[in-house]
């Protein structure tokens, strides 16, 4: 049973040893570290990813550290976090026995599409990994190999670009969500995100409209000003709303935010189709041959595939299933095709 550990935008969004020790209990067995964060971007500090390794080996607990955006990290800003992404195992080398690292080239090299990762950790635990991965799915496939062995061993010339591309870009969503009364925006040191603490915007009405969790006010954003976020209830807190940097370049984000280029309801039939067929997809893999499966509105269907991948039921189930699936790299490391 995960027991989840929270800390708000006045300590930029990390946790304290204090409080994951306030957490603790004798059936506590695993924590899960990522730093950069996603979603808030934040960056513990040497120091700090130091005294939380050194509390995981005082109690014997295992540490899981995600270390996806490593390479992501910005200058310090003001209040925000920043600068290097120190490893957990660099600053506490005697955590090395008791953790696995998990990495890959989806967001330093923009490759998600490649569906390349991999984890790193003591041979008896990646052994157990590999013979639970040997029944989940085959291998990562040889053409993906290949180019992720290129974007790591190759010229870093464009991942620089990417980063200081997306810099610049945090910089700006910074300043101009600061400009905003009631919204609170930490700098974030790392990733690709700003989570902005919007508590003081909820309980106001703009257009007839009250928003009373991030939930309603993403939902009114998206409405209103035709810009796209994701509301905190999806990461715990329900006074918060994640809000992804712009892919765009500077200029044309600034330009979008103004006014979009679509109305708000195609922008929202869009993005409900793009869940179906990804939840919908999951579901038909998961599900034996004429599997029956409970719907959203609680009627029984049976999915069949469509070109798109999709069920044909209309009411066909849609709950997420998030797998990764491992494949044997070597005795010490496994590579994910389904990262």
């Amino acid at each position: 049973m995960p027991v989840e550990v929270f800390a708000g935008a006045d300590q930029d969004y990390k946790v304290t040893v204090e409080q994951l020790e306030a957490a603790r209990t004798a059936r506590t067995s695993v924590l899960v570290f990522v730093s950069p964060s996603n979603p808030t971007g934040s960056v513990y500090t040497a120091e700090e990813t130091r005294a939380i390794g050194e509390w995981a080996v005082e109690h014997g607990i295992w540490i899981i550290s995600d270390e996806i955006y490593q390479n992501l990290t910005y200058p310090s800003t003001g209040s925000g976090t920043g600068g290097t992404a120190t490893s957990i195992v660099q600053a506490v080398p005697d955590a090395a026995g008791q953790t696995i690292l998990v990495n890959g080239v989806a967001k330093t090299y923009a490759m998600t599409g490649w569906r390349v990762g991999w984890m790193v950790g003591p041979a008896d635990a990646i052994k157990v990994a590999g013979n639970l991965q040997s029944h989940l799915s085959s291998n990562v496939n040889n053409v993906a190999q290949k180019a992720a062995i290129a974007a790591l061993n190759g010229p870093q010339t464009e991942a620089e670009q990417f980063k200081e591309a997306f810099d610049r870009r945090r910089q700006l969503i910074v300043a101009e969500l600061s400009k905003i009364d009631g919204v609170r925006v930490p700098t974030p040191g790392g990733a690709f995100y700003v989570y902005p603490d919007v508590q003081g915007l909820l309980g106001r009405s703009w257009g007839g409209v009250t928003p009373t969790t991030s939930l309603e006010l993403a939902d009114l954003i998206l409405e209103q000003a035709e810009v796209a976020v994701v509301p905190g209830e999806a990461f715990g807190p329900p006074d918060t709303c994640a809000c992804r940097t712009p892919s765009a370049t500077t200029s044309s984000w600034r330009a979008s935010s103004a006014s979009s280029a679509c109305s708000p309801e195609p922008a929202r039939r869009v993005i409900r189709r793009c869940a179906l067929r990804e939840n919908a997809r999951n579901v038909l893999r998961a599900q034996p041959e004429g599997r029956t499966v409970r719907s959203r509105r609680g009627q029984s269907s049976t999915p069949t595939s469509t070109g798109s991948g999709c069920s044909s039921s209309p009411n066909s189930a849609c709950t997420r299933l998030r797998m990764k699936r491992a494949s044997s790299d070597s005795s010490a490391a496994v590579a994910f095709p389904g990262w």
